[in-house]
């Protein structure tokens, strides 16, 4: 066993059986790699991600992998989600070295006396496939390397480091209009947007949340590019809603699609996601006079008190993309599952009209993942529809369900509770009030100690809160008192803007650093 075993991480709890001689990201792990003049070997990923799972079992889990990774590196487990300071950072270096985006999991091999990088990727096969190099490759690669060429790599973290610092020095540009970067904005969603199914053209397909807010902003607003937001908007909220990125049964959203119309999901569901989805659909059935979107939204928030709801009030972080049964057993179906939960002939039809049931399975050639097969199918709602869903989703809560990451994240409790009182306004529906408030007054328990915001809830070993963890809860608090007045919220609304301004605004070049600077 390693140093994993008792951190309040599930991400890194899951590792603590490796054979890897993982350490937490702490001052301890980085003083062992200079004592021993090694490189760190960081591997940055999050409890619920898919190719986290695929890589540790057939890399980490292997003894002779385990073996060389520990003889030539100190190795370093980190939670992205609690750690987003050094995700970001490591994150752009990666994009900066390979010319492309990164993702999870995160490989980065760093010189341990400038904490630099020498080297970075994302998943490694354990054998060379679809032009990626075995991780065992990288792994004697990056070695030899360091014993062999390291005026090279000082040379070339210099490199990166005046490279990065150029970067954070280009001024802003100034004296542009908000006008012209809403409309370079929309130029830049349209030119990657997919006309047929909605989102960007391609595959895998994320739900960008962002962009669909800025969408529904143009679309309520009176400007000529209301009616081009407008239709982008209806179509990729049509695609996502009638897809396999929606739970139909139990609610919510997953994280993306591997295909290109938004059919089969990688199974993770995340708060943040759904947090920032739930008000989009609220405001757009409020806009757009379309019930089947506050349906959405409803469910959505059903399904975040029934599986995230953690006992004091706050939201866990995510459910795994893996069931003990496989990725996507919990929500696939096969006839013989849907007979068994589906005894009343009536549902049964209904189920297989809807969900097109007489088409050829979709998930792995036996199973069906749920979507809808019409467009009337996500306009209509009535008795049999909802005793239906209602049947399948007791059938499927009887399955080993997936795990769920218990971190209650401030950032994103406070996305979902300033969602929920956004919705609660669209839809006119002050009941969506309490779970925000009931979360809101639990970050004020476990997140806020002695006048300092920290980024984890009931964490004794969170670090102190991002930009992102003030600013999301302040705007949560803003949103909380225009429906309730608290003299107590106002008082912790004041005492987070100036906390948010006096440790994170740049008085030199405008805006704000992301992290402690």
């Amino acid at each position: 066993m390693n140093q994993l075993a008792h951190s309040d991480s599930l991400y890194l709890r899951q590792h603590a059986d490796n054979p890897v001689d993982w350490w937490p990201w702490c001052d301890a792990a980085l003083a062992e790699a200079r004592r021993r003049d090694c490189p760190i070997l960081l591997s940055i990923g999050y409890a619920a991600c898919h190719w986290c799972h695929v890589m540790a079992h057939e890399s980490f889990e292997h003894g002779d992998t385990a073996t060389a990774m520990n003889a030539a590196y100190v190795c370093i487990k980190l939670d992205r989600e609690q750690r987003p300071d050094l995700d970001r950072a490591y994150q752009r270096a990666q994009q900066a070295l390979n010319g492309r985006p990164g993702g999870w999991p995160l490989t980065v091999f760093i010189d341990p006396h400038t904490l630099l990088p020498i080297f970075a990727g994302t998943y490694f096969p354990p054998t060379p496939r679809h032009g990626l190099p075995a991780f065992r490759q990288v792994l004697d690669g990056i070695a030899t390397a360091w014993r062999e060429q390291r005026d090279a790599i000082t040379q070339q973290g210099a490199q990166w480091h005046e490279w990065l610092a150029a970067a954070e020095a280009t001024p802003a540009s100034a004296g542009a209009e908000a006008s012209d970067f809403v409309a370079h904005a929309l130029a830049q969603i349209e030119s990657r947007f997919d006309a047929e199914h909605g989102g960007h053209r391609g595959a895998p397909k994320f739900p960008q949340a962002s962009e669909l807010e800025l969408l529904l902003d143009l679309a309520e607003a009176d400007r000529p590019e209301s009616e081009a937001a407008r239709r982008m908007l209806v179509t990729t909220l049509d695609g996502m809603a009638r897809g396999g990125l929606h739970d139909h049964i139990g609610g919510g959203f997953f994280r993306y699609c591997v295909d290109a119309d938004w059919g089969i999901p990688h199974f993770e569901k995340m708060l943040y996601d759904n947090a920032q989805l739930l008000p989009v659909y609220a405001r757009a059935a409020a806009l757009l006079q379309r019930p089947d979107y506050a349906r959405v939204a409803r469910l959505c928030l059903a399904w975040m008190q029934r599986e995230l709801r953690l006992p004091d009030g706050t939201w866990a972080s995510a459910l795994d993309a893996d069931s003990p049964g496989g990725e996507g057993a919990c929500y696939v179906w096969t006839r013989e599952t849907l007979a068994a939960a589906l005894p009343d002939a009536t549902l049964r039809t209904q189920a297989e009209h809807d969900f097109g049931l007489d088409r050829a399975p979709n998930f792995e050639g036996h199973a069906w993942h749920l979507r809808l097969a019409t467009d009337s199918a996500l306009m209509r709602e009535d008795a049999d529809g909802s005793a239906m869903r209602n049947a399948l989703l007791a059938a499927r809560q009887r399955r080993p369900p997936p795990a769920r990451d218990d971190k209650a994240l401030t950032a994103w409790n406070a996305l979902a509770s300033a969602g929920l009182c956004r919705a609660a306004r669209a839809l006119r529906a002050p009941e969506l009030v309490q779970p925000a408030a009931d979360a809101l007054a639990a970050l004020r328990g476990g997140a806020w100690r002695d006048g300092v915001l920290y980024a984890q809830a009931g964490s004794a070993t969170s670090v102190p809160g991002f930009l992102d963890d003030h600013a999301y809860l302040l705007d949560a608090l803003l949103e909380l008192l225009a429906w309730r007045w608290s003299a107590q919220d106002f008082i912790w609304a004041q005492a987070l803007a100036a906390t948010l301004c006096a440790a994170f605004e740049d008085h030199a070049r405008g805006g704000f650093f992301s992290a402690w600077p």
